[in-house]
């Protein structure tokens, strides 16, 4: 059953990683076998072509079929699938294109930048460089799965928009379009609709589809999409369109690494521009889809959450379905919690601000964030996040913020305060798609995820088609010795009015 309480209004900003410095080539004097030999001036000439390019790729990547030598991916990935696509929401500087481009994140091929304006909705005002990426089995490998991912869909676009490789549903074997006639954008559009089989957002109970780079910024859509779009994605290269309009971490496959760009919500010292950071992403599961997320919240963050909720802490609520109304909220419940706003505190403004460059959804998409303390034995049954329309026939109020379903809640993205000696895990039973449990008090079974101070989850509600996804069930396991102090923030599919 899904928790529900309003919010109000916020706001701040986000953040970006330093550059990794490039990799040099063998100088062209190395030494040999046999002495020193100048080396010839094609073979150097092609060398610095192909630094400069990024376009060194090793054999085995160039198959168009990504099945084919998965394994061999797995091992290569091992050494640089942490250093993962990262195109910072920001103008960038000669040296920084530089280091973009270079052999050192070998998992993507960065072929060229143009700088552009950008109005993301996360942050007015910034520049935002167009990274083209190029249409290569290595870098659709970031984002395949072995198995078909609903409303995902990797588009490979050539330079002049007329033909087309795709991955649909992000599975691994590409299919190839060539579009008729001598409107791209209309064909294109087509090509969505019956290729895919995108459903137009006013016949189906979703958002409109949106396409997004290969780091998550959106870029256009089925509301705002032109002919100008169209050749802007032209530029990117690799695009992928989700079809319920927002942007979800491809999962790729457990224990898959991402190092992502962050604004961290504060402001430097030096010069009161916004400050960033760097955060590693990886997958703990794919069904459901849950992320862990390494270098996101600080200790003093966490004490300091704990410090402001503690005097308004009181015990839990739930918004009941159909089937439960009557019931008390301690029969699924027993934990204390309290919703915390963000105005004139600098350090929850700053989370607002970092979620949103996290998730790669909108500020204005977030509830307040609420705080949970768990006392011994304290636990909150298997439920989910979303809401059902169909579980909430009689609660007129929740149909209506919801919207019959059209609003829900996309991602919970859950941050850890404190340690705990001994239980207080995130249970999710469904874990692998395993079947619905009969007992949503039992925990042990699953994923299982400890407590651990500073330790961020993200676990997404929908998939990326917009539907619930009922393998998201999960549990608070009560706890068996100490204190579990966590906090969360629910991310909406659409702005909710909450936080601004």
């Amino acid at each position: 059953m899904a928790s529900k309480r309003s919010g109000k209004k916020n706001e701040g900003r986000k953040e970006r990683p330093k550059a990794e410095g490039r990799k040099s080539v063998d100088d062209a004097g190395s030494e040999r076998e046999g002495g020193n030999k100048p080396i010839g001036i094609l073979h150097l000439l092609f060398s610095v072509l192909a630094l400069l390019a990024g376009i060194i790729t090793p054999p085995l990547l160039r198959s168009n079929s990504i099945l084919e030598g998965f394994d061999q991916l797995k091992s290569i990935f091992v050494g640089y699938a942490e250093k993962d696509i990262s195109l910072p929401h920001q103008s960038v500087t000669k040296e920084h294109k530089r280091d973009l481009g270079s052999s050192a994140n070998k998992n993507i091929e960065a072929d060229s930048y143009i700088e552009r304006d950008l109005e993301s909705g996360m942050e007015e005002n910034l520049q935002s460089s167009i990274l083209h990426v190029e249409c290569s089995s290595v870098n659709a490998a970031m984002f395949v799965h072995e198995e078909a991912v609903p409303g995902m869909h990797i588009i490979c676009l050539d330079e002049h928009g007329s033909f087309l490789k795709v991955w649909k549903s992000a599975r691994p074997t590409a299919i190839e379009e060539k579009l008729q006639g001598s409107d791209f954008f209309s064909s294109f559009v087509e090509f969505i609709k019956d290729g895919l089989l995108v459903r137009e957002h006013h016949l189906s109970n979703t958002q409109p589809w949106a396409i997004f780079s290969t780091n998550g910024e959106r870029l256009s859509g089925e509301l705002d999409f032109t002919d100008e779009a169209y050749d802007d994605l032209k530029m990117h290269g690799m695009v992928i369109l989700m079809e319920g309009g927002n942007w979800i971490w491809p999962g790729v496959r457990i224990g898959f690494k991402r190092n992502i760009d962050l604004f961290t919500g504060y402001s430097t010292i030096s010069d009161g521009t916004p400050e960033r950071n760097t955060a590693e992403i990886e997958t703990l599961s794919l069904k459901p889809l849950v992320l862990s997320v390494k270098n996101f919240i600080t200790e003093r963050e966490c004490d300091h959450i704990q410090d402001i909720a503690l005097p308004r802490m009181e015990y839990s609520s739930v918004t009941l379905m159909d089937k439960d109304a009557g019931r008390p909220a301690s029969d699924f419940r027993t934990s204390q919690s309290a919703f915390v706003g963000s105005d004139d505190d600098e350090i929850m403004e700053a989370l607002e601000v970092r979620t949103a460059s996290l998730t790669r959804v909108p500020k204005n998409h977030q509830e307040y964030t609420q705080v949970l303390r768990y006392g011994y034995s304290e636990k909150y049954s298997g439920h989910v996040d979303y809401f059902d329309p169909n579980l909430y026939q009689n609660d007129a109020n929740t149909l209506n913020l919801i919207q019959n379903g059209k609003k829900n809640r996309l991602s919970t993205v859950f941050w850890y305060l404190s340690d705990v000696k001994e239980g207080g895990e995130t249970n999710f039973p469904r874990y692998g798609a395993a079947p619905q449990p009969w007992d949503l008090d039992k925990c042990g079974e699953g994923l299982m995820v400890k407590p651990e101070k500073g330790k961020v989850i993200v676990f997404y509600s929908l998939k990326p088609n917009g539907e619930g996804d009922e393998l998201s069930l999960h549990a608070a396991c009560p706890v068996k010795d100490g204190v579990k102090w966590a906090a969360n923030k629910w991310v909406w599919n659409s702005p909710m009015g909450f936080v601004s």
